[in-house]
């Protein structure tokens, strides 16, 4: 009898042992979501969730949040005056566009760059990504694990500016990827008018001292 009882309390004691790891599993996969990211928001990374119109913070491995495809990165510090005037420009120009084009949008927080995160992943991709300047807006073109094309654009990107590079990201790079010749936007599209401006200016200045 005694023997028995015994059996019965291992039992019990690993049944509740298997309970408690499950629910230490749900809670570590519990999702956060947040409407907005900013310099209150937890250091880390953020991949917006389409449908819920809803930023998921990620505590995952890197290789897990970036697969195959396209992608859009904010490097963001919550330090950062700039970055708080971009968060102006960025979060309504995903909201509006975020069916237009297969990319799925990422923000990677940290407090100043790698020096200053508590997010090793966040600190990890600064480094990863030699961001030396915020805000900085990274595309990304991903291929078997691989990184086949990216293009870098540091400091605000104004709305005419974001919106030209997300609509022709992806061709050029497809043609990277064949080995076709691709020139980024030397720079950008909305200072396109005013440096004509300017050189017509040196133009006419030039002619006048003739």
């Amino acid at each position: 009898m005694e023997k028995n009882d015994k059996v019965s309390d291992n039992e019990l004691t690993e049944i509740i042992e298997r309970i408690a790891r499950r629910l230490i599993r749900k809670e570590h996969k519990k999702q956060q979501y947040f409407k907005i990211v900013d310099a209150s928001s937890p250091h880390g990374v953020y991949v917006y969730d389409k449908d819920k119109d809803l930023w998921l913070f990620c505590e995952e491995p890197l290789n897990n949040v970036f697969s195959n495809g396209f992608y859009v990165i904010y490097f963001d510090n919550t330090e950062c005056s700039a970055c708080r005037k971009y968060d102006n420009i960025w979060f309504p120009t995903v909201k509006k566009f975020k069916n237009a084009f297969p990319y799925t949008y990422t923000i990677i927080l940290c407090g100043w760059f790698s020096n200053k995160c508590n997010s090793k992943n966040a600190a990890k991709l600064f480094d990863e990504h030699k961001i030396k300047a915020s805000p900085t807006t990274l595309f990304i073109y991903i291929k078997n694990g691989n990184i086949v094309y990216e293009e870098k654009y540091e400091g605000v990107l104004d709305l005419k500016d974001l919106v030209y590079v997300l609509k022709t990201f992806k061709d050029r790079a497809l043609k990277a990827e064949k080995g076709l010749p691709v020139i980024k936007p030397p720079i950008e599209a909305s200072q396109v008018d005013g440096v004509l401006e300017a050189l017509l200016s040196l133009l006419s200045l030039n002619t006048e001292e003739g």
